[in-house]
């Protein structure tokens, strides 16, 4: 009786470990991509547990907001565009836009044209801890942030503090173009106006960076031009987010 209940389990065993040994490396190989895929699936599935709640990090106006998703202890996220009359829920870039330091003025009603800070870290970034240090650039989209040119004008230098070298500036966005203010002063802890050297830069489709010259054209910005909300910095301060999608200090 004992050897009748063995004989089925022993047969089954059996022809598994045929079945098994009958498998091409092709076979074998695919099976294997696929154990990976779901391996690779879990750690995903993982990670987005662990992510904070999409939080509000600048308000533009009562529809009109920025958002950092998709960070964690380890991460520091990305930072969204939303217009919620528009069903606008797009991704700008794969970091925190805390990291920009300076003050930041959107006075424009465009969602389709406008110009964003893409500060490095000078602790994550590949830049970071190199002989040339990491390079700030001002980014620049003519289709609602699917795609981007980077520009400069003086926003981006070599060094090796990129958030702190960030808060000598003012961006204005406008629905032309932005303004570029560069302060002999660090914005860190003064959000008046002393008496930044400004340049324009208008948006231009021909041109490979989206603006209409490298250096822009020195024009003073109208003192009307302001928020609608009246928010003039990223903050990053909510209790959910994490010192590494923080504004770094030096």
């Amino acid at each position: 009786m004992l050897l009748h209940r063995l004989k089925f389990p022993l047969l089954f065993i059996l022809s598994a470990t045929l079945l098994t040994g009958c498998l091409s490396l092709k076979e074998k190989a695919a099976i294997k991509a696929e154990q990976d895929r779901a391996e690779q699936q879990r750690l995903i599935d993982e990670e987005i547990k662990s992510y904070g709640p999409p939080t509000v990090i600048y308000r533009i106006d009562d529809h009109r907001f920025f958002t950092l998703e998709k960070y964690n202890e380890r991460r520091s996220g990305s930072t969204y565009y939303n217009n919620t009359q528009k069903g606008i829920h797009q991704e700008l870039i794969r970091s925190s836009a805390c990291r920009y330091q300076g003050r930041l003025i959107w006075a424009t009603e465009r969602d389709d044209a406008f110009a964003f800070p893409g500060v490095l870290s000078r602790v994550t970034s590949r830049c970071a801890g190199t002989k040339t240090g990491c390079v700030n650039v001002i980014l620049v989209t003519l289709d609602g942030g699917k795609n981007f040119r980077p520009t400069n004008g003086g926003f981006g230098i070599h060094t090796d503090h990129p958030g702190y070298y960030s808060s000598f500036f003012d961006i204005i966005v406008t629905n032309e173009g932005f303004y570029l203010g560069n302060s002999s002063s660090s914005r860190l802890k003064n959000d008046s106006l002393d008496d930044p050297w400004w340049q324009k830069f208008y948006f231009d489709p021909s041109d490979s960076n989206y603006v209409h010259d490298d250096i822009g054209d020195e024009e003073i910005p109208s003192n009307n031009l302001k928020t609608p909300s009246g928010q003039t910095r990223f903050d990053c301060s909510a209790p959910s987010i994490y010192p590494i999608s923080q504004a770094e200090k030096l």
